[in-house]
Formats: C-alpha cells, sequence, structure tokens
C-alpha cells in the first residue's frame, strides 16, 4: 500500500509545474524483489487542478501476484 501511495505520489510531482501541464499516456510499475511484477498504475492523462488536485483519466490499478492478475 505505502508502494503503490508512492507511486501516485510520482504521478502528482511528473504533473506539478504549470497548471496546465498535461501528463499524457503514464505507467508506473512496482517489482518485488525478485522482479516479480508487484502491482501497475497506469492512466490516459493526469492534469493538475487550480485546488492542487489532480484530474486522472481513465486511471487502472492491476495488482499482480507470483505474476499473474489477481
Amino acid at each position: 500500500m505505502v508502494r503503490m501511495l508512492c507511486a501516485l505520489a510520482v504521478v502528482c510531482l511528473l504533473a506539478v509545474g504549470a497548471e496546465a501541464q498535461v501528463l499524457k499516456g503514464f505507467r508506473y510499475p512496482d517489482y518485488d524483489e525478485k522482479g516479480q511484477l508487484n502491482f501497475e498504475i497506469t492512466g490516459d492523462e493526469a492534469q493538475v487542478q487550480p485546488n492542487v488536485m489532480i484530474q486522472i483519466k481513465n486511471l487502472k490499478m492491476t495488482f499482480y501476484e507470483q505474476g499473474k492478475i489477481m
């Protein structure tokens, strides 16, 4: 869960800089110490809003266990 929040923070940091800045087609994978995919966060578009919230279009979070989608 902590890693997932960190991943979302990375998306936020990438989108910060200018309110009109848009990050398109992003993907954030997280791997365990063996190189297996734990989870993946993807979205079509992320944009910082004037209230410092981030609008993410088509957010998808996929979780894996032993390399397979849960």
